[in-house]
């Protein structure tokens, strides 16, 4: 007796005749996207003549604003570093004063600031370098800054899919974001001498 070894029998579970069932009729299963989120925010500072973190807001509750920032002594903040995680940032769609927001608010009207330079230092990390003459110069507690971080179309942070940034989120914390694309992230913050 011959067993012939041409003719493979093949073996299916339901699960896999329902599997396929499905994407026959209703399309490709859709892998769930990660959305683009804020990992954390750091405040910057020259040591060497290189921008470097003095302040960092990583997994904080933002509830209670504005935020104090703690100077140590002789200190001058030179900018702001933020770190995205999940899906990779479009790096052109950062863009000072529309999608990466800076303002200063001394008395009734707020002063949206410059940056001297937006860098790279990472796929999904950007450093803000503020005008010397703006950010900080002249510390007082009155003045709050506001960051904001647009997740709100047409003008929004997106993903290289172009799905926009998720900003928003309740409870206030850090990553932000509450699973859903789109929102702006705000941060409001105040310098206080250490």
């Amino acid at each position: 007796m011959t067993i012939d070894t041409s003719v493979r029998r093949y073996v299916f579970s339901t699960a896999m005749l329902q599997e396929a069932l499905i994407e026959c009729c209703c399309g490709p299963k859709v892998q769930p996207t990660v959305p683009l989120q804020v990992e954390s925010v750091d405040f910057l500072r020259l040591r060497s003549g290189k921008p470097a973190s003095f302040y960092s807001l990583r997994s904080i509750d933002l509830a209670s604003m504005p935020v104090s920032i703690k100077l140590p002594s002789k200190t001058q903040p030179i900018g702001i570093e933020v770190q995205f995680t999940g899906a990779a940032v479009n790096q052109s769609s950062v863009k000072d004063q529309k999608t990466f927001t800076v303002t200063k608010t001394i008395g009734p009207s707020p002063k949206t600031l410059a940056a001297q330079q937006l860098k790279w230092t990472g796929a999904n990390t950007v450093q803000w370098l503020a005008e010397k003459s703006d950010f900080a110069a002249n510390l007082d507690a009155r003045v709050v800054y506001q960051l904001i971080l647009s997740g709100s179309p047409p003008a929004a942070i997106t993903t290289s899919n172009n799905s926009p940034l998720d900003g928003d989120g309740q409870p206030r914390k850090l990553p932000s974001g509450d699973g859903n694309a789109g929102g702006d992230f705000t941060l409001q913050f105040i310098f206080s001498l250490d």
